[in-house]
C-alpha cells in the first residue's frame, strides 16, 4: 500500500558486513577493531622538547669564556695604549720660538760666581783643617784653594791627601801625601802623613831631584 511505512528488516536479518546499521546504533562509543589499534600504535606522537645537552652547554661557556678574554684584551691595550702616550704637544703661536724649556730650571738665572777669597794659603789652610772633620768634601776645597794661591804649599797637600782619604779615594791622596811627605818640615805633620801611608798601604815612588 503507497500509505504505509515500510517495516525495517529485523536485525537478526541483516547481513553484518554489508547491511546498513541504524543511524540510532552508531551514536554511541564504539570499540576500535583490530586494524584501527594497529594504526592508532604506529602513528607517531609530535615529540617533547629534549632539554640542552651537557655537551651544547660547554661549547656555550667556552663562547662565553672566550669573548670575556677577548675583551679584557682589548681594554688592556687601551689602557696601555693611553698610560704610554706621549703628552700632546702645546699649540705655540706663529712667529713665537718652538724651543721650550726642559723644567722652570732652564729658565731661571744663573747665580752670579762666589766673590774670590782673599785669604792667604795658611789661613785657608787653618780653615780646612776646621772643616774637614765634619765636611770632607768642604774641607778639600779649602786645601785645593791654598794650594791655588801657593802651589808648593806642603801643608795644604797634606790636607788635601787628609781630605782625599775621608771621601773614600784612597788613590788619588796617594799623590799629595807623597809630596807632602818630602816637604814638610814640621815633624808631628810629617809623622802622621807617614803612618796614613803605612796605614793605607801606600808606598811612595823615589823623588826626582
Amino acid at each position: 500500500m503507497a500509505g504505509k511505512t515500510p517495516i525495517p528488516a529485523p536485525l537478526s536479518d541483516l547481513d553484518p558486513d554489508t547491511a546498513e546499521r541504524p543511524a540510532l546504533l552508531d551514536a554511541g562509543p564504539r570499540l576500535l577493531t583490530p586494524e584501527e589499534w594497529a594504526d592508532a600504535a604506529t602513528e607517531e606522537l609530535p615529540a617533547e622538547p629534549q632539554p640542552p645537552r651537557p655537551a651544547t652547554l660547554a661549547v656555550a661557556v667556552s663562547v662565553a669564556a672566550l669573548s670575556l678574554t677577548v675583551l679584557a684584551a682589548i681594554l688592556a691595550a687601551v689602557l696601555l695604549y693611553l698610560v704610554t702616550r706621549p703628552p700632546p704637544t702645546p699649540d705655540i703661536p706663529h712667529g713665537l720660538s718652538t724651543v721650550l724649556p726642559d723644567d722652570a730650571s732652564a729658565s731661571a738665572p744663573t747665580p752670579p760666581p762666589p766673590p774670590p777669597d782673599d785669604r792667604t794659603a795658611d789661613e785657608l789652610v787653618a780653615a780646612g783643617w776646621d772643616t774637614v772633620g765634619k765636611d770632607a768634601e768642604g774641607g778639600l776645597a779649602l786645601f785645593e784653594l791654598a794650594l791655588a794661591a801657593s802651589p808648593a804649599h806642603a801643608e795644604a797637600r797634606y790636607g788635601v791627601g787628609y781630605a782625599e782619604l775621608q771621601l773614600g779615594h784612597v788613590d788619588r791622596a796617594r799623590d799629595p801625601l807623597c809630596a807632602a811627605s818630602h816637604d814638610l818640615k814640621d815633624p808631628d805633620s810629617l809623622r802622621d802623613v807617614r803612618m796614613l801611608l803605612a796605614r793605607h798601604g801606600l808606598s811612595c815612588p823615589p823623588r826626582a831631584d
